[in-house]
């Protein structure tokens, strides 16, 4: 199956199909339980970047670690642009899932 680039999504709304996409915690709620395949829980506002137009939210879930979920407009910066994952949440959730209880990883970007 072809995964869909964000222009094509974008078109797809703009021709009235799934508006969920224009709402922020909907496409964060569909994120966390289709794509992570979690089961309830509850998400919480974190935090809107209005220069960049990304909102960031917490899902936590009891027994589970928290973790925070970024979506942001790619395409249009307006009411009708649709959010989407930001890919650095995918990689820091695939990170954190492998790391040992009680454990950190330090990232060193090599800049001086």
């Amino acid at each position: 199956m072809r995964r869909r680039s964000n222009t094509d999504l974008q078109r797809e709304v703009d021709n009235g199909h799934q508006p969920w996409r224009l709402d922020p915690l909907d496409v964060a709620m569909d994120y966390v339980y289709n794509t992570l395949n979690k089961q309830g829980g509850e998400f919480e506002f974190y935090y809107y970047d209005e220069l960049v137009q990304s909102v960031s939210y917490t899902y936590k879930k009891a027994g589970e670690k928290e973790f925070r979920v970024v979506v942001y407009k790619p395409i249009k910066k307006d009411n009708t642009g649709i959010w989407v994952i930001h890919t650095g949440t995918l990689i820091e959730s695939q990170i954190e899932s492998a790391i040992p209880e009680g454990m950190q990883i330090v990232v060193n970007s090599g800049m001086a």
